[in-house]
């Protein structure tokens, strides 16, 4: 018999811990077009990016916004277009993604290190015809529009909430690259959801290594950001990112746990002070967060919070106030959502719940009478958090948040007739959870020929979905 427990989320039991004059200074917005007209409004003279030196007033952004939204309407580009941007983390990103969606028009995020079949597929399934780059390489079929170019200014146009917002990639709990439609109302919604639980929220410093193209970075380490009136400063290297928050100094960072592995390992003799000396919040997401962590950081008086949520609920669902207390939830669900546990899978229901993935993809789609399947196995405790249990099919989730189905890779490298008996699982490597790939040597062949075969074979996949140890039995 099928059992099914629903939760409606309608008291917000986050305001006790809030910085609750700021939450009620903010303006309810239902597009994104109204969000960005309150953010000019009240914050024009405040710094909102700052991006290789440069720093851009919210003012400056609205000017620039402006004069590309008329060099958008110049080629064609109007209300309800499908337009892609294939930028990485920069201004650029930021100002094509804010005219495009005040045009009433659909940003659909390419990852600047897509594969580029994947890349061609994917335009072609979503019948794009204009792409926004900053010089990257694009198909032939497509118009490419230069971030750079502008024109006489055009103005803002009225969206309907539930007009497209954005189509970001996903791999879903398929681990299979799709792209979810989040309406304006979602959109707005997960934004929302971004300024519950904490405190200083108004005007803090942000520093950006997420990519604005991940559902993780764009809500909630761009535009809650920019909705609560701070400054978003980029970094466009991973490399150097240790190295530039010492200069950017933020109060609040946005995470992967690989990355709060990394920066745990190398501020141990600092502490608080290699990440500028001025950060109080870390918000980590992607993956799921090892309470050792939270205790480590709390050492430092950084205090982290991480929750729950996925591409298909504009990023959270829920978040954790209580990380110390309660380190394995995921934390209380936002209101204005429903859930329920069915049969044990979570189930989701709500503005921030997408409309289904470009091109008719129905695998886990969402239901027509608006709830989304997860995936996710959950129970709720006698205090209402969360907790994530497990997942329904077998997916591998990495500490940077990527999504890795088993089965895939395991197709990939059966195709060698050297091996047999494929299997692929993760190992700790250097501190950090890799992609381990077993597998025997076949009757009759050599070792160094299987090998070099299952490496063209690695290096022939996306980057995050290559494996960092092959071992033949």
């Amino acid at each position: 018999m099928e059992k099914s427990q629903i939760y409606e989320i309608t008291e917000n039991r986050f305001l006790p811990y809030s910085d609750i004059e700021g939450l009620a200074t903010l303006s309810p917005c239902a597009t994104l077009t109204e969000m960005w007209e309150f953010c000019v409004s009240r914050y024009a003279d405040r710094t909102s990016v700052i991006d290789s030196g440069i720093e851009y007033s919210y003012a400056d952004v609205d000017r620039d916004v402006s004069e590309f939204r008329g060099a958008l309407v110049k080629v064609g580009i109007e209300s309800g277009t499908l337009v892609g941007i294939k930028i990485a983390n920069s201004y650029a990103f930021v100002k094509a993604f804010l005219a495009i969606t005040t045009l009433a028009a659909t940003a659909v995020l390419i990852p600047v290190e897509t594969d580029r079949e994947i890349e061609k597929r994917f335009i072609a399934k979503t019948g794009i015809k204009f792409v926004v780059s900053d010089g990257a390489t694009l198909p032939e079929r497509v118009i490419a529009i230069d971030v750079n170019e502008k024109a006489e200014s055009a103005p803002p146009v009225a969206a309907d909430p539930s007009d497209g917002c954005a189509v970001v990639f996903t791999g879903g709990k398929s681990g299979r690259q799709k792209g979810a439609v989040l309406s304006n109302r979602a959109v707005t919604r997960g934004t929302l959801n971004g300024c519950y639980g904490y405190r200083g929220l108004i005007g803090a410093r942000y520093f950006s290594v997420i990519p604005f193209t991940h559902v993780f970075g764009l809500i909630r380490n761009l535009l809650t950001a920019l909705y609560t009136g701070s400054s978003v400063y980029i970094c466009r290297q991973m490399q150097s990112m240790f190295r530039e928050m010492r200069e950017a100094k933020p109060t609040i960072l946005v995470l992967v746990p690989a990355l709060l592995e990394a920066g745990s390992r190398l501020s141990r003799r600092q502490g608080a002070e290699y990440f500028g000396g001025a950060v109080k919040i870390i918000i980590c997401g992607g993956a799921a967060c090892p309470p050792e962590l939270v205790k480590s950081y709390a050492d430092m008086g950084i205090k982290i919070y991480f929750g729950y949520g996925l591409t298909e609920s504009a990023n959270l669902v829920s978040g954790n106030h209580m990380s110390l207390e309660k380190p394995t939830s995921v934390g209380l669900p936002f209101p204005g959502q429903t859930l329920k546990i069915e049969n044990g899978e979570l189930w989701i229901k709500g503005d921030n719940v997408f409309d289904g993935y470009i091109g008719g993809d129905e695998e886990n789609a969402v239901a027509a009478d608006g709830w989304f399947p997860t995936g996710d196995l959950a129970e709720f405790d006698d205090d209402g958090f969360l907790y994530i249990t497990g997942v329904k099919k077998n997916l591998i989730v990495l500490p940077n948040g990527e999504k890795i189905s088993p089965s895939e890779l395991i197709e990939k490298f059966e195709c060698s007739k050297s091996v047999t008996n494929v299997s692929v699982g993760t190992e700790e490597i250097g501190g950090v959870r890799r992609l381990v790939l077993e597998c025997r040597l076949a009757d009759g062949k050599y070792r160094d020929d299987a090998m070099n075969e299952l490496e063209r074979i690695n290096e022939s996949l996306p980057s995050f979905k290559r494996v960092n140890k092959i071992i033949i039995s």
